[in-house]
């Protein structure tokens, strides 16, 4: 038994990768080793290699290699007698594995990689075995057999387009893998692999004429013109929205690198244009929303203290933690909207989801109410001005300012803001 199954005995989850800096994987780590001390304080005595012959070795290897990692991270923990018992764990993980030589490793993944470069999940034991054992290949390049390679650039293609600055130096010394990732030369091929990501590849890859790499990519880029501009004649005002950003996209990229065939694609982007218009014309939906001024109102003429009613404009109070939450910094759900799935002619990323976006709008749009209420309301206008006068000290302390200058630069902003709204004169009393 290795220390993969132990741990599965003991329902302790690990990565076989390491994240560097102050991630919550490895926070959360590094508590297990913590709350286990008695376990860990003896694992690698148990467990010294003499060389990786079997799964178990190479698990152990990968395990030891990832707490020896920690080192980076014993300056951040308060309690010294925490930082005594990862140095000890690290200093015995080290001499668990000190005999290992680069060679031992490369012979192993040299001849069990197809089984090592699989993704799977456990909840327990040692997980990201693949993540791991892909820096392994990458770092020891030049000792990866040409099978190896074969294999990671035919079967793994979307993490080598993920990671290309690591894969570069393989492929420089062994051209024939640009086949490997990219069998055909075809747009639905690469569709497998990240598009945008796929085009950064091409495009790194194609301003070096000097690289054995440049007439592939040319033969690639004249293909996908010809299969990019026969979707775009497919186009209809139901299907525009699927692969409008596939076609902006490419377009995006042939300009980028000065490509001649950007020249193709002028009369597509303008008929591209046109009908997106006519499919948000004729497709499209409109998204409203209450603005509940009313209630607005009640918390701005509300008897509570006035700096709980300021923090309250853009901040909600969280009960369970005794904080105040900025409603600006609320995170996307998790769990994707129909809308995030399907395509949008408003830019989005993984973050800044359509969904969230729309959120954002929202609560952007409740403030914007708030601030018309308190400058339309000339009772209301003067006692938060005055409030946030007041205030005015207190961020002068805090952020080591002069208390004039900057009550003089309030007054100005609040007389700017209070000519938007027709607020002639703006009266404030000192603090």
């Amino acid at each position: 038994m290795g220390i993969h199954e132990e741990l599965i005995q003991l329902k302790l989850s690990f990565s076989a990768k390491y994240y560097e800096g102050n991630d919550f994987a490895t926070n959360f780590e590094i508590k297990q080793i913590i709350e286990n001390k008695t376990y860990f304080e003896t694992l690698f005595t148990r467990f010294k290699l003499k060389s990786i012959d079997s799964i178990d070795d190479y698990y152990n290897y990968l395990f030891a290699s990832k707490i020896i990692c920690f080192e980076k991270n014993i300056p951040t923990l308060i309690n010294d007698e925490h930082k005594d018992l990862l140095s000890r764990i690290i200093s015995d993980a080290k001499n668990s594995i000190v005999t290992i030589q680069n060679g031992n490793i490369i012979k192993y993944i040299n001849t069990a990689y197809q089984s090592l470069l699989v993704h799977s999940y456990e909840p327990y034991g040692i997980s990201e075995v693949f993540d791991a054992t892909i820096e392994l290949i990458t770092k020891y390049g030049n000792g990866m057999s040409l099978n190896v390679k074969h294999y990671v650039f035919s079967k793994c293609g979307n993490t080598v387009i993920q990671h290309f600055d690591a894969f570069e130096r393989i492929l420089k010394v062994n051209p024939e893998l640009f086949d490997d990732l990219f069998p055909e030369y075809s747009l639905e091929s690469i569709r497998r692999y990240s598009f945008k990501n796929t085009l950064n590849v091409i495009a790194h890859l194609y301003q070096n004429p000097n690289t054995s790499f440049f007439e592939k990519t040319e033969l690639w880029i004249k293909s996908i013109s010809n299969d990019v501009e026969a979707l775009a004649k497919t186009l209809n005002t139901d299907n525009v929205l699927r692969h409008d950003q596939t076609i902006r996209n490419y377009v995006a990229f042939l300009r980028r690198i000065q490509h001649i065939d950007a020249n193709r694609f002028e009369k597509v982007q303008h008929d591209l244009d046109k009908l997106l218009s006519e499919s948000i014309l004729q497709n499209g939906h409109t998204f409203t929303m209450e603005i509940p001024t009313e209630k607005i109102k009640a918390m701005l003429t509300s008897k509570q203290n006035i700096f709980i009613r300021i923090l309250n404009i853009t901040h909600t109070p969280d009960k369970d933690s005794l904080t105040w939450k900025s409603n600006l910094n609320t995170p996307p759900e998790s769990k994707k909207s129909f809308m995030d799935i399907v395509s949008t002619n408003v830019p989005t990323n993984d973050y800044f989801t359509f969904s969230h976006q729309r959120f954002l709008e929202s609560v952007i749009t409740v403030g914007a109410a708030t601030i018309h209420i308190i400058f339309t309301n000339k009772d209301i206008t003067n006692e938060y001005l005055n409030g946030f006068f007041d205030l005015v000290d207190c961020i002068a302390i805090e952020t080591h300012n002069d208390i004039d200058e900057l009550a003089s630069d309030y007054e100005l902003m609040a007389q700017m803001v209070g000519n938007i709204f027709s607020l002639v004169t703006v009266k404030l009393s000192a603090p």
